[in-house]
């Protein structure tokens, strides 16, 4: 019983991505960092592209990357992402603002 209570509530202290629009960030490359409840979170090729068979990614929940720039489409906002953990494990792509974690609208803001 109190397993279950303190699971319950670690599981509702997870942050939810925001479903507002979000504004655009001023200061660029800006420090982002995934969601870690997301099972898997891809990287599209172009904001735009809705063939899901040409996105690029990897499993990148909870992984830390630099926003270098951020684009709308239809309404939502994408930022062109760069996660890097070593010269061999690099991936840059488009990623909704809803997977990403922190204070602006889902982006930690810190240059």
């Amino acid at each position: 019983m109190l397993s279950t209570l303190l699971v319950t509530t670690l599981l509702a202290a997870v942050p939810e991505p925001p479903k507002i629009a979000c504004a655009p960030l001023v200061n660029y490359p800006a420090r982002v960092t995934t969601y870690y409840n997301r099972s898997r979170v891809f990287l599209r090729s172009t904001p735009d592209r809705k063939d899901w068979r040409n996105i690029q990614g990897s499993i990148l929940n909870g992984r830390s990357g630099m926003v270098l720039q951020e684009q709308e489409v239809d309404q939502e906002l994408w930022y062109l992402v760069e996660f890097s953990r070593g010269a061999n494990d690099q991936f840059r792509g488009w990623i909704r603002s809803d997977y990403l974690a922190g204070q602006h609208c889902g982006v930690i803001a810190t240059p």
